[in-house]
């Protein structure tokens, strides 16, 4: 992966963003297997204004899979690289995830996780350090969270410029982002687009938009960050 300041790499991967979310936001029936692929909800993450704590590059992507078999077993990491990205995908499908205009079969002996959770690494850009309280860290939600989105292919960049949408992410205890003010005690939808086959990990942050309070998690029994937000609640709001 091209380290995080190489001039000419951030910018191709950020103009190939701004442009990949462009056409989305113009032309969303390019994406996905119908006319439906989006929802209202997806439209609006889409059309959502960049937040200053991302800087629409390589620093801020998809990064891995945590999956936990049983309660009391181990809980070890998958890395979304592209070497793992089928993998990845057919885990978290057979998981939970929607998939539209992907062919992903799930294999009878596909395992069902006791728990998972999918993690986007976000670094807050050099030019906020100091505005944003925390550095780097993780937003992590769950498959059953997640919608796989395949898209057109791109001439210029010769990349499918297929989509991940992620809902109701929070700050994760790995990191700082957890300290943020700003960014800890909200949920969070995120958009990735892959647009470059050059990243070793190719999903990045084309978008992101405030979903609610973290606290909002304690009436969605199915979530496991409920009993983390009910503590937060009586902790006045901070995860």
């Amino acid at each position: 992966m091209a380290q995080p300041g190489q001039a000419n790499n951030v910018i191709n991967v950020h103009a190939l963003l701004v442009r990949a979310k462009e056409v989305m936001a113009t032309n969303p029936d390019l994406w996905g297997d119908n006319h439906q692929s989006f929802s209202q909800r997806d439209l609006d993450l889409i059309n959502t204004p960049p937040v200053d704590f991302i800087a629409y590059d390589d620093t801020s992507f998809l990064m891995k899979v945590v999956h936990q078999l049983r309660p009391e077993s181990l809980t070890p990491t998958t890395r979304w690289t592209k070497t793992n990205d089928q993998r990845c995908k057919e885990l978290v499908v057979a998981n939970g995830a929607q998939s539209q205009g992907f062919f992903l079969p799930v294999y009878p002996y596909t395992r069902r996780y006791h728990d998972m959770k999918v993690h986007v690494r976000i670094l807050v850009p050099q030019t906020r350090l100091g505005a944003i309280s925390g550095t780097t860290g993780f937003l992590w939600s769950m498959p059953d969270k997640m919608k796989l989105i395949g898209g057109p292919y791109d001439l210029t960049s010769g990349t499918n410029w297929d989509a991940i949408i992620i809902y109701d992410c929070t700050a994760s205890p790995e990191g700082t982002l957890q300290l943020s003010f700003d960014i800890a005690p909200r949920k969070w939808d995120v958009l990735l687009i892959r647009v470059s086959e050059n990243p070793d990990y190719p999903w990045l942050v084309a978008g992101i938009r405030d979903s609610g309070s973290f606290a909002d998690l304690r009436h969605d029994p199915s979530d496991p960050r409920q009993q983390r937000a009910l503590e937060s609640l009586e902790r006045g709001g901070r995860p």
